[in-house]
């Protein structure tokens, strides 16, 4: 009975705003709340406040969803559709560098301010493993199981694909609640959404995201000497023009690659 419930559960766009309120608002206040606490009782650290403080982020959302499915984690993929797409996966890592390099063009009109250059050294500094934990591990998993795993799969019950696509991208803007890391995560998440929407395999996705953000958290750890709005045609000495015609040649021959070699249909994974 509740294995039919768990499926019947597509959200909608109502529900889409609705889910993404509740982890904004609720998961940001359950996060505050405790790690706030613990500061104030000397039990702070980088552990509690990127490891356990982003787990706390997702927990409100985990509760709405059990609510409504009666099922922990409803719609998380199985290891068994882990291997799927496998030969995919060199094409996948190329896309991300290549699509980072063409985010320059955009970005450069957005100057970053001197407060969120602080943050973001703030964000990368302390033990690598906890950043490397935080970022290029729970991230993927939560982020892609919210947005594409939940969002964009209840979307394609109510919407056209590419709508779908969009709507799960501008979510995954949204949650970073600020413009610079918004930008490159809407072009991201229309990446990350059309390979779901191509594979139907959530696990690829998070494939994506997690090499994606293991990128930016070592070049920002090896090269120092690149400030969070360095850019990372910088470390090349090549023309950056020429360095974006390479990538924008890669990046129409890695998705018209991957559109051959797929097929369009979603594999529920449970």
């Amino acid at each position: 009975m509740k294995n039919n419930v768990q499926i019947s559960y597509q959200p909608n766009l109502k529900e889409t705003f609705l889910l993404t309120l509740v982890l904004l608002l609720g998961g940001g206040m359950l996060q505050g709340i405790i790690v706030g606490v613990s500061q104030l009782l000397g039990w702070g650290g980088d552990f509690l406040q990127k490891v356990i403080g982003y787990l706390l982020l997702f927990v409100p959302v985990i509760l709405f969803l059990y609510r409504r499915t009666g099922r922990w984690l409803p719609f998380w993929p199985s290891l068994q559709s882990l291997p799927r797409y496998w030969q995919l996966y060199p094409v996948l890592l190329l896309l991300i560098p290549t699509i980072n390099v063409l985010l320059e063009i955009p970005l450069a009109w957005f100057p970053m301010p001197d407060w969120y250059i602080r943050l973001m050294e703030n964000l990368s500094g302390g033990p690598l493993w906890i950043t490397l934990l935080s970022v290029a591990v729970l991230a993927p998993l939560l982020e892609e199981y919210f947005c594409r795993g939940v969002i964009m799969r209840g979307l394609l019950s109510h919407t056209r694909p590419a709508q779908a696509i969009l709507w799960s991208s501008f979510v995954f803007a949204i949650i970073h609640l600020n413009l610079w890391q918004a930008i490159p995560a809407f072009a991201m998440g229309a990446v990350f959404g059309w390979v779901y929407y191509r594979t139907g395999s959530l696990w690829t996705t998070i494939f994506l995201h997690a090499v994606n953000n293991a990128l930016s958290i070592l070049v920002s750890h090896n090269f120092p000497e690149l400030s969070p709005e360095g850019r990372l045609t910088d470390l090349i000495p090549v023309t950056p023009w020429i360095q974006y015609g390479v990538c924008a040649l890669l990046l129409v021959a890695s998705l018209y690659f991957i559109h051959r070699y797929t097929k369009t249909t979603i594999h529920h994974e449970i």
